[in-house]
């Protein structure tokens, strides 16, 4: 009989920290889903800042083609309008000095809206891999989120079952108690509790 009631003793014992190990993996557990609701909040975030980039790089590049192309045609212009001049024989002096200079004051204009173009395409583009770099980093951090979440949800489901078994304190047919997760055997229902807590 005291036997009996030692055992039953230790067995509440041992519910008892079967449940609070369910407690508190059970908040573990919702802390980790809040973490993985803000990652996936990130995730889109960044999506949609990548696209934004990934746009303005567009608008930039037809920018840059539009303004090669006019400073092109306007070149093309000053320099059939030079031809004329030389051809004309008139005021060749004055007249050609000026026309010189508004194509230097061009070349150097289109030279400088070529670099500032470059140079904003360049950084663009180390935009873009930064913002590309955050996105599989947030994917990572995502799947070991996820990863812990499983293992959580394997701990509670072993931990559910050891609870259960302990609760019934049932033996089999010929007086051993069964693992709920490899069915293996033990004659002490204390010796099995154990091995559940590990099991799997």
């Amino acid at each position: 009989m005291a036997k009996h009631a030692a055992e039953s003793e230790r067995h509440c014992v041992t519910v008892a920290k079967l449940e609070k190990k369910v407690e508190d993996t059970c908040a573990q557990l919702a802390d980790m889903a809040n973490k993985c609701d803000e990652l996936c909040r990130v995730g889109q975030g960044k999506d949609k800042e990548l696209d934004t980039v990934t746009k303005q790089r567009e608008i930039i590049a037809q920018e840059l083609q539009k303004t090669t192309e006019e400073h092109r045609i306007r070149f093309d212009k000053l320099t059939e309008s030079l031809t004329k001049m030389e051809n004309e024989k008139i005021e060749i002096t004055e007249r050609n000095a000026l026309i010189v200079a508004e194509i230097s004051q061009n070349l150097e204009q289109m030279e400088r809206s070529k670099k500032e173009a470059e140079s904003k395409i360049v950084a663009m583009k180390n935009k873009l891999s930064e913002l590309q770099n955050e996105k599989y980093e947030t994917q990572n951090d995502l799947e070991v989120c996820r990863a812990k979440m499983r293992e959580m949800q394997r701990v509670i489901a072993v931990l559910e079952s050891t609870q259960s078994v302990t609760t019934t304190k049932e033996k089999n047919n010929n007086g051993l108690y069964t693992c709920p997760l490899c069915s293996e055997q033990f004659e002490s229902l204390a010796n099995m509790q154990l091995h559940a807590e590990d099991c799997g």
